[in-house]
């Protein structure tokens, strides 16, 4: 079996894996720095009540959940290369979850500031000798911005519309 040594907190545990980028786990990170998790571990000794524990006392500390996630994410990675390798029979992180991060509903426009980005439209289409290509792109940018703004559109959906996806007949637009 092999053994390694988690006295030094410095100890960095480096995984190459073929399918991505390199993995890097400070051993103590994992193992943790009470007196009885200290000194020398077994690798077959990593189960998931021990990831768990890690994870718990990580969470405690205050760490934001995408941190816990991105953590739990390299324990997985670790625990399945070791098993990938042979050092483990069965991969104890690939039942380790993390809390899913936070989802904050994204800050919608205000009506003045929609009343301000037609400001600057109207203001290029006003403006004296302009050229058929500038007043061309100031109504195209008026159009886009009220069609978002009146569908409530994300800029992606915009974006991502086709001239096809447009039914002039009946005031419609598939996204």
């Amino acid at each position: 079996a092999r053994r390694y040594s988690f006295d030094d907190p410095t100890a960095i545990l480096v995984v190459v894996s073929e399918q991505g980028p390199v993995t890097v786990l400070r051993a103590g990170q994992i193992i943790g720095r009470s007196p009885a998790a200290a000194g020398v571990v077994e690798v077959a000794e990593i189960d998931l009540e021990l990831l768990r524990g890690w994870l718990w006392r990580t969470s405690s500390g205050g760490l934001a959940k995408a941190t816990l996630a991105r953590r739990s994410a390299s324990a997985r990675g670790f625990t399945s290369w070791l098993t990938a390798t042979g050092v483990l029979v069965a991969d104890p992180g690939h039942r380790l979850r993390a809390p899913r991060p936070d989802r904050h509903l994204p800050r919608v426009l205000e009506t003045d500031d929609i009343l301000r980005m037609l400001a600057v439209v109207d203001a290029e289409l006003g403006a004296e000798g302009a050229s058929a290509l500038s007043i061309a792109l100031a109504l195209r940018d008026r159009a886009l911005i009220e069609t978002a703004y009146a569908a409530g559109l994300r800029i992606s959906e915009l974006a991502g519309a086709e001239l096809a996806s447009l039914d002039l007949a009946r005031g419609e637009m598939r996204i």
